[in-house]
């Protein structure tokens, strides 16, 4: 399906010309972002499924990645192994210690737990957490699994709390309030983080609020997003928590150097709190300076120098030296918005969310995932996702400045030309700032 468009207001008409999205005859991927996708490394897709998150086994031998199908296993290289079927939560996804269970947050609330045989086939039961007197689904988010293997831990999102789970009882054995819509966990020794995207309640009193799964959240008076998040240090005896950070949509977290790293979503930035000094490191290039570049995901390699952060809205993740602050080295290119990174050995895993776009050909009503459309054979539909994860080498970004030179170019960096002055209105305009005969677009 081309981006043909034809618009028409008064009695002017303005035609695009016809560009097919999807693969391109040099290799590469135009999506409808206007964005070009050359990703790097192996590429293994996944069709009618967007991957949401990824872990390591502790041997590092499997990588687990959630999808809303359901989890995919694959070898480092990127070879797939297995795949197990059902609704994948927003995120969520821990390795047990033993290597051989995996448990993953389900759509519907539950919490599967997967466990491979000998033959390397995996078993899916379920497990329900929630607070007790509580119905419905409590949207579990980050999990993380104790050292011993004998406790789950599950970021709750609408609950605003954080549940200790005993997997040999079979119940929760204790419970933490937490800040607004807890999402992202990440446990070191005797500690957990958890990046609580909603931040401090609001009060009711307060005119720049809204209302969200029963909890009122701070927002912004010029876009309506929630002001600010929090990070919060759960410790693991007391089990009580106390604030230690705060930014726009925090999310995933990484430990090393002596401090925590935490990806900041709707600023651009990855914060690094420490016992001495907090800083704050902007993901955004000097030829893009523009809000836009989304880090959603942090690994840091064995060494504690080097730090990979995938950045959804550059389709690309930015590699970072961090042994003296945070300076960004370069860029590597992926799919269409990385939702996280992780590393095993010598390889660089990405799940992009959206991969390639929706690319699957409909060849059926039951095989499309849309409602209420009347659907055509052969052509393609928006809930048609092809989602991606990508097998990167360390030794395929060495070259950082080509990478970098190729993340600019698919995503237009610098070649962004300013309004002119005195231009008359069109439908849409050449150049962002210049005037448009429409005043609201309704997107359906």
């Amino acid at each position: 399906m081309g981006v043909g468009l034809v618009v028409v207001a008064g009695a002017a008409t303005w035609y695009a010309s016809r560009i097919e999205l999807g693969l391109q005859p040099d290799g590469t991927y135009l999506v409808p972002s206007g964005q070009t996708l050359t990703p790097v490394g192996r590429m293994r897709t996944t069709e009618f499924a967007r991957p949401k998150d990824v872990a390591v086994s502790p041997d590092g031998s499997i990588v687990a990645v959630l999808a809303t199908d359901g989890v995919h296993f694959y070898e480092p290289d990127g070879n797939k192994l297995a795949a197990t079927g059902f609704g994948g939560a927003a995120l969520g996804i821990a390795w047990a210690p033993d290597g051989k269970t995996v448990y993953a947050s389900q759509s519907n609330g539950f919490v599967a737990r997967l466990e491979r045989n000998d033959e390397g086939n995996w078993a899916r039961t379920q497990i329900q957490i929630d607070l007790e007197g509580k119905r419905g689904n409590p949207q579990g988010n980050g999990l993380a699994v104790s050292s011993d293997g004998s406790k789950l831990y599950v970021a709750l999102g609408i609950r605003n709390a954080l549940v200790e789970y005993d997997l040999e009882a079979g119940e929760v054995s204790r419970v933490v309030e937490t800040d607004v819509a807890p999402y992202h966990v990440l446990l070191d020794g005797s500690f957990l983080y958890v990046a609580c995207r909603g931040g401090v309640e609001s009060s009711p009193d307060r005119i720049y609020s809204a209302n969200t799964a029963g909890t009122r959240v701070r927002t912004d008076p010029l876009t309506d997003a929630v002001a600010q998040g929090t990070v919060m240090r759960i410790d693991l005896g007391s089990f009580e928590a106390e604030r230690i950070a705060n930014g726009r949509q925090p999310g995933a977290m990484a430990v090393a150097n002596g401090g925590l790293y935490i990806a900041m979503s709707d600023s651009d930035m990855v914060t690094f709190v420490g016992p001495d000094r907090t800083e704050h490191a902007s993901m955004r290039p000097p030829d893009d300076a523009h809000f836009g570049q989304m880090p959603t995901g942090i690994a840091v390699s064995d060494d504690g120098k080097t730090m990979y952060v995938s950045l959804g809205g550059a389709n690309a993740v930015a590699v970072c030296d961090i042994t003296e602050g945070i300076k960004i080295e370069g860029y590597f290119p992926t799919g269409w918005f990385p939702i996280g990174v992780a590393l095993a050995g010598d390889q660089i895993i990405v799940p992009c969310a959206k991969g390639i776009g929706s690319r699957t050909e409909t060849t059926s009503v039951g095989a499309a995932t849309g409602r209420g459309i009347k659907f055509q054979e052969g052509l393609y539909y928006i809930h048609n996702s092809v989602g991606s994860v990508h097998f990167v080498g360390l030794g395929q970004v060495r070259d950082i400045g080509r990478m970098t030179q190729m993340v600019a170019s698919n995503n237009s960096w610098a070649k962004e030309l300013a309004p002119r002055k005195g231009i008359a209105a069109v439908p849409i305009p050449e150049r962002v700032g210049e005037p448009s005969v429409f005043k609201h677009v309704v997107y359906i």
